[in-house]
């Protein structure tokens, strides 16, 4: 009886699960409604001990999250990386030139649950409330691989323009699976070609071990400090890897 009733809480969930599926990645992001949490609780439960969010870089963040969510909550989640233009809007700094956050699915529809902006993102949000928070604006273009003219920017770590081969944006976004780390990562898959214009085949079906490590220590560390031992055994056990 017990176990009928259990099956009969289940069914419910796995009827309805509605994952959002990422073609350019083959990944399907997890509807959090399936393992029986909703998008408050996911963004609860984002690491906030380990994870410094006043004095981290967000890839890093969103990197251990992300990783965090796969390993211990069994969600697939992704990743949207939003880029300013000289129009866009400020968030904390002046030099920011792109902003990246997980993002899940919750019954279908995006939610962009971006915690390490206190005070400024306290729940989650849709993507166009989280570009309006980010950028000060809501109508952002996707970039695709077709936009050969702006991907470069990626490499060089600087704003994207207004204009564009495709017409006239403020603020530009690309949605990915997690394991893209940096938007250097995203260049290289979408072109094609490394920083001087090399073939290369560049995928990231899978979390990379050392670029999980070394994104771990950056947001559990003061300023550049590298990391002690201390913390490195931290890192290790919080990812779930083996100590050395």
């Amino acid at each position: 009886m017990k176990y009928s009733l259990f099956l009969a809480l289940l069914l419910p969930l796995a009827a309805f699960a509605q994952d959002i599926f990422l073609p350019d990645y083959n990944t399907h992001l997890t509807d959090v409604e399936s393992v029986g949490l909703t998008k408050e609780r996911v963004f609860r439960q984002l690491d906030r001990n380990l994870v410094n969010v006043y004095e981290s870089v967000c890839s890093n963040r969103a990197h251990v999250w992300t990783y965090q969510l796969a390993k211990q909550k069994q969600i697939t989640a992704g990743k949207i990386f939003v880029f300013y233009t000289d129009r866009s809007g400020m968030a904390r700094q002046e030099n920011w030139w792109y902003h990246v956050a997980p993002i899940i699915s919750a019954k279908g529809e995006f939610s962009v649950v971006d915690g390490g902006l206190p005070g400024m993102i306290d729940n989650p949000l849709t993507k166009e409330a989280w570009f309006k928070k980010i950028v000060n604006y809501t109508a952002c273009r996707e970039i695709t691989a077709e936009d050969v003219d702006l991907i470069p920017n990626m490499f060089t770590m600087s704003r994207m323009p207004k204009m564009s081969l495709a017409g006239v944006s403020d603020c530009y976004y690309r949605i990915t699976s997690a394991p893209y780390w940096t938007p250097k990562t995203i260049a290289l898959n979408l072109l094609g070609k490394n920083e001087a214009g090399e073939p290369i085949s560049f995928e990231r079906p899978d979390f990379v071990e050392n670029e999980v490590l070394a994104a771990c220590l950056e947001v559990s560390t003061t300023g550049l400090n590298p990391g002690t031992e201390r913390k490195l055994k931290r890192c290790r056990r919080f990812l779930g890897l083996p100590e050395l």
